[in-house]
């Protein structure tokens, strides 16, 4: 079934413009290397391409602790923990960098950005359940609810934000300082 959102909808998908503000604290020291390693991307490689390996990452990562720590409370082995990180460093550098490869070849859409997000808005919960199980909170399950709600809030938000701004601002605390301290 096809949906027709009207003209005014179309108009204004053709002239929309991303606009983002990073001022986060890890931003003057991510940025430079975010902007090195977009160079190691090949030049053919799709900006959604980019979005779906880091989310495939997480995915991968999910599985593998869900495999040895399903119940939320049982330790997993070394080897996991240090993969999930890794996993979640990918991830998150792979969300850095899709825009970075969009704007490189001229790419961008805002198609794109809405892939972009929506992986996101999956990884929100999934990194929150991932946690949970890395964390072994056990299976109380108002703290599991806490833990997999509370990152949507703010995530939600900063979409909000930017529909009626017209400006993605990432402020001085967010996803990157919260991924790099889980």
């Amino acid at each position: 079934m096809m949906v027709d959102l009207g003209e005014e909808a179309g108009r204004r998908a053709r002239e929309y413009k991303y606009h983002g503000v990073d001022m986060s604290i890890m931003a003057p020291l991510m940025q430079p290397f975010w902007r090195t390693a977009v160079m190691w991307l090949p030049e053919w490689m799709a900006p959604n391409l980019v979005t779906l390996l880091g989310f495939i990452s997480m995915v991968c990562a999910s599985a593998v602790v869900s495999f040895y720590s399903l119940d939320f409370s049982t330790p997993a082995p070394a080897w996991v923990y240090f993969f999930v990180s890794g996993a979640l460093f990918f991830y998150q550098t792979m969300d850095a960098l899709d825009g970075k490869q969009a704007r490189r070849t001229g790419c961008s859409s805002p198609l794109g950005e809405l892939f972009d997000h929506g992986c996101d808005a999956m990884m929100t919960v999934l990194i929150a359940v991932i946690s949970c199980q890395v964390f072994q909170v056990g299976q109380s399950w108002p703290i599991v609810y806490l833990c997999v709600a509370s990152p949507m809030l703010p995530f939600f938000a900063t979409q909000w934000e930017e529909y009626h701004l017209n400006k993605f601002i990432l402020g001085r605390l967010g996803v990157t300082e919260a991924q790099l301290i889980l």
